[in-house]
């Protein structure tokens, strides 16, 4: 800008910000507006990539997945992201299966971790790994001492009293060899 004589005001082109004589490209991933907040547009689930001066894109990030495209509060049209369910088997391929076989996988929102997972009930373990609880070790299965315990699937048993005794195997009695001769 001439302003006459010597004196020239400069001032920086669009997308530029400085003193005229120094400009540097405005990075809207950067820049925020006290009222309006951040100068880009990308939502939740994506991230703003710095293209140049005064340009970015939105792109979806790591654990999540576009879907499309919507249309923001400003009816701008921007990326639509999701986040990514490593439970869903159709994404196994992708990540591979995060919880073991005799586990209940719920999807996390941190990418890293996938997936929590929890062993069912009758195994233990981290969800990644589960074994199957032998009941008989735990307890005895509720047999009583007088008993043999069998594991029967995880965490279940049965418990059958051993020959001198009667019940259900959870009690067992001393059988009467009196009334077994009678009867």
């Amino acid at each position: 800008t001439d302003l006459g004589g010597f004196l020239t005001k400069c001032t920086c082109h669009f997308g530029y910000t400085g003193t005229g004589a120094i400009c540097e490209p405005i990075n809207n991933c950067e820049m925020t507006d006290p009222v309006y907040g951040a100068l880009h547009n990308c939502p939740n689930g994506s991230k703003c990539v710095f293209l140049g001066a005064a340009e970015h894109k939105c792109e979806c990030l790591q654990g999540y997945q576009k879907i499309g495209m919507k249309n923001n509060s400003a009816d701008e049209e921007v990326i639509d992201c999701e986040l990514v369910n490593r439970c869903d088997s159709k994404n196994f391929d992708r990540f591979g299966k995060p919880c073991h076989a005799n586990a209940t996988c719920t999807p996390s929102s941190n990418f890293t971790k996938g997936a929590d997972c929890k062993c069912n009930q009758g195994f233990t373990g981290n969800g990644k790994t589960c074994l199957a609880i032998d009941a008989c070790l735990v307890k005895r299965g509720g047999c009583s001492r007088n008993a043999n315990c069998t594991m029967t699937g995880a965490g279940m048993a049965t418990c059958t009293c051993h020959s001198a005794y009667s019940g259900n195997g959870v009690t067992c009695e001393p059988r009467d060899a009196c009334k077994d001769l009678h009867e």
